[in-house]
Protein backbone atom coordinates (compact mmCIF):
# COMPACT_ATOMS: atom_id res chain seq x y z
CA UNK A 1 0.00 0.00 0.00
CA UNK A 2 1.75 3.35 -1.07
CA UNK A 3 1.81 6.04 1.79
CA UNK A 4 -0.53 8.93 1.66
CA UNK A 5 1.10 12.39 0.74
CA UNK A 6 0.86 14.86 3.47
CA UNK A 7 -1.11 17.24 1.69
CA UNK A 8 0.57 20.03 4.25
CA UNK A 9 3.78 18.84 3.36
CA UNK A 10 3.09 18.68 -0.54
CA UNK A 11 2.38 22.35 -0.23
CA UNK A 12 4.90 23.93 1.36
CA UNK A 13 7.57 22.36 -0.75
CA UNK A 14 5.21 23.25 -3.96
CA UNK A 15 6.01 27.02 -2.78
CA UNK A 16 9.15 26.51 -2.59
CA UNK A 17 9.90 25.06 -5.30
CA UNK A 18 8.02 27.33 -7.25
CA UNK A 19 9.97 29.92 -5.84
CA UNK A 20 13.11 28.53 -7.03
CA UNK A 21 12.63 27.58 -10.52
CA UNK A 22 8.71 29.20 -11.87
CA UNK A 23 9.56 32.40 -10.48
CA UNK A 24 13.15 33.01 -11.72
CA UNK A 25 13.84 35.11 -14.14
CA UNK A 26 13.78 33.90 -17.64
CA UNK A 27 16.46 36.46 -18.65
CA UNK A 28 19.64 35.45 -16.27
CA UNK A 29 18.60 32.01 -15.38
CA UNK A 30 20.10 30.74 -18.69
CA UNK A 31 23.80 32.27 -17.59
CA UNK A 32 26.41 30.60 -16.12
CA UNK A 33 26.57 29.66 -12.34
CA UNK A 34 22.06 30.73 -12.18
CA UNK A 35 20.64 28.06 -13.23
CA UNK A 36 20.83 26.14 -9.50
CA UNK A 37 22.31 27.48 -6.61
CA UNK A 38 24.40 24.42 -6.30
CA UNK A 39 27.43 25.67 -7.32
CA UNK A 40 27.62 28.16 -5.33
CA UNK A 41 26.51 26.62 -2.26
CA UNK A 42 29.72 24.37 -2.59
CA UNK A 43 31.78 27.47 -3.73
CA UNK A 44 30.55 28.70 -0.20
CA UNK A 45 31.45 25.70 1.67
CA UNK A 46 34.63 25.32 0.29
CA UNK A 47 35.71 28.96 1.18
CA UNK A 48 34.43 28.86 4.50
CA UNK A 49 36.14 25.16 5.30
CA UNK A 50 39.31 27.10 3.59
CA UNK A 51 39.11 30.12 6.11
CA UNK A 52 38.53 28.01 9.21
CA UNK A 53 40.53 24.68 8.31
CA UNK A 54 42.44 24.02 5.04
CA UNK A 55 44.33 27.66 5.01
CA UNK A 56 45.52 27.91 8.62
CA UNK A 57 46.34 24.26 8.39
CA UNK A 58 48.32 24.37 5.18
CA UNK A 59 50.52 28.10 6.60
CA UNK A 60 50.99 26.61 10.12
CA UNK A 61 54.41 25.38 9.01
CA UNK A 62 54.94 27.89 6.21
CA UNK A 63 56.48 31.19 6.18
CA UNK A 64 53.99 33.94 4.75
CA UNK A 65 53.67 34.91 1.04
CA UNK A 66 54.74 38.66 0.27
CA UNK A 67 52.41 38.41 -3.32
CA UNK A 68 53.20 42.27 -3.62
CA UNK A 69 52.96 41.87 -7.67
CA UNK A 70 50.02 39.71 -7.22
CA UNK A 71 48.06 42.44 -5.06
CA UNK A 72 48.95 45.00 -6.98
CA UNK A 73 47.31 43.65 -9.95
CA UNK A 74 44.39 42.35 -8.14
CA UNK A 75 43.91 45.45 -6.20
CA UNK A 76 44.24 47.61 -9.79
CA UNK A 77 41.47 45.25 -11.46
CA UNK A 78 39.15 45.57 -8.19
CA UNK A 79 39.36 49.15 -8.58
CA UNK A 80 38.80 48.99 -12.56
CA UNK A 81 35.61 46.39 -11.89
CA UNK A 82 34.17 48.28 -9.29
CA UNK A 83 33.98 51.80 -11.78
CA UNK A 84 33.11 49.86 -14.55
CA UNK A 85 30.03 48.44 -12.30
CA UNK A 86 29.48 52.19 -10.82
CA UNK A 87 29.30 53.44 -14.14
CA UNK A 88 27.27 50.84 -15.86
CA UNK A 89 24.36 51.23 -12.79
CA UNK A 90 24.98 55.37 -13.39
CA UNK A 91 23.73 54.70 -16.65
CA UNK A 92 20.92 51.85 -16.38
CA UNK A 93 19.25 54.17 -13.32
CA UNK A 94 21.47 55.68 -10.69
CA UNK A 95 22.40 58.26 -12.91
CA UNK A 96 21.18 61.49 -14.60
CA UNK A 97 19.82 60.65 -17.68
CA UNK A 98 16.38 58.53 -17.81
CA UNK A 99 17.06 57.53 -13.77
CA UNK A 100 15.23 55.36 -11.68
CA UNK A 101 12.49 56.36 -9.18
CA UNK A 102 14.38 57.26 -5.86
CA UNK A 103 11.79 56.25 -3.63
CA UNK A 104 10.58 53.41 -5.14
CA UNK A 105 11.70 51.56 -8.00
CA UNK A 106 9.83 47.91 -9.20
CA UNK A 107 11.91 45.52 -10.85
CA UNK A 108 11.51 45.31 -14.84
CA UNK A 109 11.32 42.39 -16.54
CA UNK A 110 11.07 43.22 -19.95
CA UNK A 111 13.86 42.69 -22.64
CA UNK A 112 14.20 46.55 -23.19
CA UNK A 113 17.96 46.97 -23.81
CA UNK A 114 18.13 49.16 -20.52
CA UNK A 115 16.60 46.50 -18.50
CA UNK A 116 18.96 43.65 -20.25
CA UNK A 117 21.74 46.15 -19.79
CA UNK A 118 21.09 46.25 -16.27
CA UNK A 119 20.70 42.46 -16.03
CA UNK A 120 24.30 42.36 -17.35
CA UNK A 121 26.01 44.37 -14.93
CA UNK A 122 24.55 43.07 -12.01
CA UNK A 123 25.60 39.36 -13.38
CA UNK A 124 28.93 40.85 -13.47
CA UNK A 125 28.86 42.25 -10.06
CA UNK A 126 27.70 38.74 -8.67
CA UNK A 127 30.87 37.14 -10.43
CA UNK A 128 32.82 39.81 -9.24
CA UNK A 129 31.85 39.00 -5.39
CA UNK A 130 32.91 35.52 -5.69
CA UNK A 131 36.09 36.91 -7.13
CA UNK A 132 36.39 39.06 -3.84
CA UNK A 133 36.43 36.14 -2.22
CA UNK A 134 40.31 36.03 -3.01
CA UNK A 135 40.77 38.88 -0.34
CA UNK A 136 40.50 36.53 2.68
CA UNK A 137 42.76 33.80 0.57
CA UNK A 138 45.30 36.80 0.30
CA UNK A 139 44.94 37.24 3.90
CA UNK A 140 45.74 33.52 4.94
CA UNK A 141 48.48 33.12 2.69
CA UNK A 142 50.02 35.72 3.74
CA UNK A 143 49.21 34.78 7.36
CA UNK A 144 47.15 37.95 8.23
CA UNK A 145 44.85 35.58 10.15
CA UNK A 146 44.18 38.64 12.51
CA UNK A 147 42.53 39.84 8.95
CA UNK A 148 40.24 36.95 9.20
CA UNK A 149 37.69 38.19 11.36
CA UNK A 150 33.85 36.67 11.86
CA UNK A 151 32.58 40.20 10.08
CA UNK A 152 35.37 39.57 7.38
CA UNK A 153 34.00 36.10 6.68
CA UNK A 154 29.93 37.24 7.44
CA UNK A 155 30.25 39.61 4.45
CA UNK A 156 32.13 37.80 1.95
CA UNK A 157 30.19 34.59 2.61
CA UNK A 158 26.84 36.57 2.19
CA UNK A 159 27.21 39.07 -0.56
CA UNK A 160 27.77 36.37 -3.26
CA UNK A 161 24.44 34.38 -1.89
CA UNK A 162 22.16 38.22 -1.65
CA UNK A 163 23.58 38.51 -5.45
CA UNK A 164 22.97 35.17 -6.58
CA UNK A 165 19.22 35.82 -5.15
CA UNK A 166 19.26 39.34 -7.11
CA UNK A 167 20.17 38.33 -10.13
CA UNK A 168 18.08 35.38 -10.26
CA UNK A 169 15.40 36.85 -9.01
CA UNK A 170 15.23 40.61 -9.24
CA UNK A 171 17.84 41.60 -11.47
CA UNK A 172 16.81 45.36 -11.42
CA UNK A 173 15.07 47.66 -9.36
CA UNK A 174 15.58 49.75 -6.17
CA UNK A 175 17.81 46.61 -5.04
CA UNK A 176 20.44 47.73 -7.64
CA UNK A 177 21.01 50.90 -5.09
CA UNK A 178 23.10 48.96 -2.77
CA UNK A 179 25.14 47.56 -5.17
CA UNK A 180 25.90 51.17 -6.51
CA UNK A 181 26.87 52.43 -3.46
CA UNK A 182 28.89 49.34 -2.23
CA UNK A 183 30.77 49.36 -5.60
CA UNK A 184 31.59 53.09 -4.89
CA UNK A 185 33.02 52.47 -1.25
CA UNK A 186 35.19 49.44 -3.26
CA UNK A 187 36.63 51.90 -5.57
CA UNK A 188 38.16 53.59 -2.88
CA UNK A 189 38.88 51.01 -0.79
CA UNK A 190 40.64 48.97 -3.23
CA UNK A 191 42.64 51.90 -4.18
CA UNK A 192 43.93 52.17 -0.48
CA UNK A 193 44.46 48.86 -1.04
CA UNK A 194 47.08 49.01 -4.10
CA UNK A 195 49.01 51.97 -2.57
CA UNK A 196 49.03 49.82 0.65
CA UNK A 197 50.91 47.35 -1.71
CA UNK A 198 53.85 49.71 -2.51
CA UNK A 199 55.00 50.16 0.73
CA UNK A 200 54.60 50.15 4.25
CA UNK A 201 54.52 53.93 4.76
CA UNK A 202 50.97 53.96 3.49
CA UNK A 203 50.05 50.55 4.74
CA UNK A 204 50.92 51.83 8.29
CA UNK A 205 48.42 54.08 7.80
CA UNK A 206 45.38 51.73 9.64
CA UNK A 207 42.63 54.61 10.65
CA UNK A 208 41.59 55.45 6.93
CA UNK A 209 41.36 51.64 6.36
CA UNK A 210 39.66 50.98 9.86
CA UNK A 211 36.98 53.85 8.47
CA UNK A 212 36.48 52.42 4.82
CA UNK A 213 35.89 48.90 6.43
CA UNK A 214 33.15 50.20 8.51
CA UNK A 215 31.33 52.00 5.75
CA UNK A 216 31.32 49.06 3.93
CA UNK A 217 30.11 46.94 5.99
Amino acid sequence: MEPIANPIEESYYTRFYNFLVDMQDPRTSVWPLMGSPTPLICILIVYLLFCNYIGPYLMKDREPFELKKTLIVYNFLQVLCSAYIVYELSQCGWGFKDPYNWLCEPVPYDRSPKSMRMCRICYFYYLNKLVELLDTVFFIMRKKFTHVTFLHVYHHFSMPAASFVGVKYLAGGHGTFFGFMNANVHIVMYSYYLLAAFGPKIRSSYGGKSTLQSFKF
